[in-house]
């Protein structure tokens, strides 16, 4: 099957490597047991460790097509994509650094409503995309399964 956009399967990769950095961050919080392994940490921590491997290797994928298709990406073509792209990847990465005080349902709404800007969707619907992330979050981990989600 032909992959039609890598700068969209570029885009991902990069946003799950944050997501994993993010996860892996949030995680050095949690609580260590008395005989120093990680305890609670461990779980999210393998999850952040595949997180940043699938978006490395989504990475090498979407390059490796760009480079057979002599493609570009139209977001990296001009100064102010390359600057949109920069300020967003900046934000995303502050997004776990502002847990403590906006919360998971906020981090999460945040980074993807930032993603949403990253790949192109103007401010409107990016906006969009992340009060729906933030409110099905909340509906469904908060409300419905009864996590505690700060």
């Amino acid at each position: 099957m032909e992959q039609e956009h890598p700068g969209w399967e570029l885009a991902l990769s990069v946003f799950l490597i944050l997501i994993g950095v993010g996860v892996w961050i949030v995680s050095a919080s949690f609580p260590r047991l008395d005989d120093g392994s990680p305890g609670p940490a461990l779980f999210p921590r393998v999850l952040a460790v595949g997180l940043m491997v699938g978006g490395g290797v989504l990475i090498a994928s979407a390059l490796r097509d760009l480079r057979s298709r002599g493609a570009t990406l139209p977001f990296l073509e001009s100064r102010s994509g390359m600057g949109k792209v920069f300020v967003t990847l900046a934000m995303t990465a502050l997004v776990p650094f502002l847990m403590p005080y906006i919360t998971l349902v906020g981090g999460a709404a945040l980074a993807s409503a930032l993603f949403a800007l990253l790949i192109g969707t103007d401010l409107r619907r990016s906006v969009g995309v992340g009060v729906v992330t933030g409110l099905s979050i909340y509906l469904v981990f908060g409300r419905l399964l009864g996590v505690p989600l700060s």
